[in-house]
């Protein structure tokens, strides 16, 4: 089973595609789910879901910059990201 587990979406500065369109491209590759983790919003993720089927799973997730780098947390649906640089603060967000 393939996955591709960081894809950006029209939510994040660095791409301009559709999650529609991105799980479009994704079937077509063979792959049998994605994570859609824009930058610093579940937006992508979360709409890309509308798009899932039972052979083929959508993963929402967010990218934060930290002080540490960037870190990317799946599974994630809460819209208000922490209001943190701080990774320790970053990564027991995503836990919870």
């Amino acid at each position: 089973m393939e996955f591709d587990l960081h894809i950006h979406s029209r939510y994040s500065f660095d791409c301009g595609l559709k999650p529609e369109k991105i799980v479009r491209i994704a079937k077509k590759r063979g792959l049998r789910g994605i994570a859609i983790v824009d930058h610093d919003t579940c937006e992508g993720g979360i709409e890309g879901q509308k798009y899932a089927d039972p052979d083929f799973i959508v993963i929402p997730g967010i990218e934060i910059r930290t002080t540490e780098g960037d870190i990317i947390g799946l599974f994630i649906t809460d819209p208000e990201r922490p209001e943190t640089d701080d990774a320790v603060k970053v990564i027991n967000w995503i836990k919870e």
